[in-house]
């Protein structure tokens, strides 16, 4: 049975398109925080994508593949780890870097959530500078707050702090036995209630007591430590300047699942939208050095990106012929053009043309710009011509 895996899309026509406007516009926004591109292998070794991004990772969502030749590999989680294996294999200094390229998780997929097996993620990360003041953070962040404003789009950023998080445990609600595991239960409150989660914190080892005092915590919108909350008003302070102040909201709830994360992490949330469209944090720990990334979702971005576009005239040439050309006349007229322009040049694959009103109706329709019409008493007096559909014009060439 012919049949598109679960959890994958074939990308065709204005779908295509879309990817490649928003990969577009995010490679523009890296490149002018000074990023430069690199391109990684879709699969790793095993030991190098394995204790990177959590227990249920490790165990569930990570595709291996078959040991074929004595090297464990696996497709690569996220753009992130690739990355970091490239820093530690190279022995760079420091690097801005950002990545566009597919990513693999075997998840339970729901495409009309934007959950996907295979799909598409943009990421931007700077390694190695000495970060102050919050200044890495803002220049990620201000550069997604780019690529959705020039969609058009209306959005929350959601901002925590993993060591706020962990003082919110291990201090304000007492020691805890297990906050990783904690933590991902937290991460569950952007979809279910707090009381809703009540059964599954008991089972991690809270006391009734702790999760009493836990709820109005994480429901709280200022940070709990002093610390993170000067931070937070350095981040403000700099929203401020790049004009996205207003979009951002502390949450105490929020968790990002991965394990490397050390310092501020961030969500970007679209106005109607329960999933993320970008995510990312401060990850000093997995490399040894100052280290801040963020990651754009493609794939989910374009599933609930509104496609309303005005389809604009593209430049292509159309060859057909009027009367009785023959074939090698018309297609030293279609050599003419392959030598003479970088557009597509696109004729008929039959004998004959159709009819020159069926030809122009059809470039209309395709927003074909132009198309080149090589007439059999034109010829004669080595001349053909060009109407400019979108314009209205035609001029006379010499064949």
């Amino acid at each position: 049975m012919y049949k598109l895996p679960k959890g994958t899309l074939d990308l065709v026509g204005s779908e295509y398109d879309r990817i490649q406007e928003i990969c577009q516009r995010a490679e523009q926004e890296f490149t002018r925080a000074g990023g430069i591109p690199l391109e990684t292998p879709v699969f790793e070794r095993t030991d190098v994508l394995l204790g990177k991004y959590g227990e249920e990772a490790d165990t569930k969502l990570i595709y291996r593949l078959a040991d074929d030749g004595g090297e464990p590999l696996a497709l690569r989680y996220d753009l992130t780890v690739p990355f970091a294996r490239h820093i530690k294999e190279t022995g760079r200094a420091q690097m801005r870097r950002y990545s566009i390229g597919k990513v693999y998780r075997r998840d339970q997929p729901n495409i009309a959530a934007g959950r996907y097996r295979e799909f598409i993620q943009a990421d931007f990360d700077i390694y190695g500078e000495a970060q102050e003041g919050m200044l890495a953070e803002a220049t990620l962040l201000n550069s997604i707050v780019r690529v959705l404003n020039g969609l058009g789009l209306r959005f929350t950023i959601l901002v925590n702090d993993v060591r706020n998080l962990y003082y919110v445990l291990n201090t304000a609600v007492g020691a805890v036995e297990n906050p990783r595991k904690i933590c991902s239960i937290i991460d569950k409150l952007d979809k279910q209630t707090f009381a809703s989660l009540t059964e599954e914190f008991l089972a991690a080892g809270l006391t009734a007591a702790q999760i009493g005092t836990l709820e109005p915590l994480l429901a709280s919108t200022a940070p709990t430590l002093p610390e993170t909350a000067t931070a937070y008003q350095a981040l403000l302070d700099l929203a401020e300047v790049f004009g996205f102040r207003d979009n951002l909201r502390f949450t105490n709830s929020l968790a990002r699942g991965l394990d490397y994360y050390t310092g501020f992490i961030w969500e970007f949330k679209l106005e109607g939208v329960a999933s993320s469209v970008a995510a990312g944090g401060r990850y000093d720990g997995l490399l040894g050095a100052p280290t801040v990334g963020i990651s754009l979702g493609i794939s989910r971005l374009a599933s609930v990106l509104p496609y309303t576009a005005t389809p604009e005239w593209r430049d292509a040439y159309y060859v057909t012929t009027v009367g009785t050309v023959p074939l090698v006349e018309k297609m030293r007229i279609v050599k003419q053009f392959q030598d003479t322009t970088a557009c597509p040049v696109l004729y008929s694959l039959t004998l004959e043309d159709r009819k020159l009103k069926k030809v122009i109706t059809d470039c209309c329709l395709s927003y074909i710009r132009y198309v080149v019409i090589v007439g059999e008493s034109e010829l004669r007096e080595g001349k053909f011509l060009v109407k400019d559909l979108k314009e209205k014009t035609q001029v006379s060439l010499v064949a």
